[in-house]
């Protein structure tokens, strides 16, 4: 089953890779943090989180949108 990747997982997500935390341990921890332990982000869902915040310039801020439709 797909989970959507959430605004504050992605930024989660990218500050973890920004401070060079091994992509493994990013992933342990997302799936700690923000699935309650369940195996749901994978070495392979880190680094397709990061290709989309390198390459796509959109794609952080639709998640933000969508994440602050969901608090107002």
């Amino acid at each position: 089953m797909r989970v959507p990747y959430t605004y504050l997982e992605v930024e989660y997500m990218e500050h973890e890779y920004d401070q060079q935390v091994p992509v493994s341990v990013i992933a342990e921890n997302v799936n700690k943090e923000f699935h309650s332990g369940r195996q749901v982000r994978n070495v392979n869902s880190i680094w397709y989180v990061i290709s989309k915040l390198n390459n796509d310039d959109e794609w952080k801020n639709k998640l933000e949108d969508a994440w602050l439709e969901t608090i107002s």
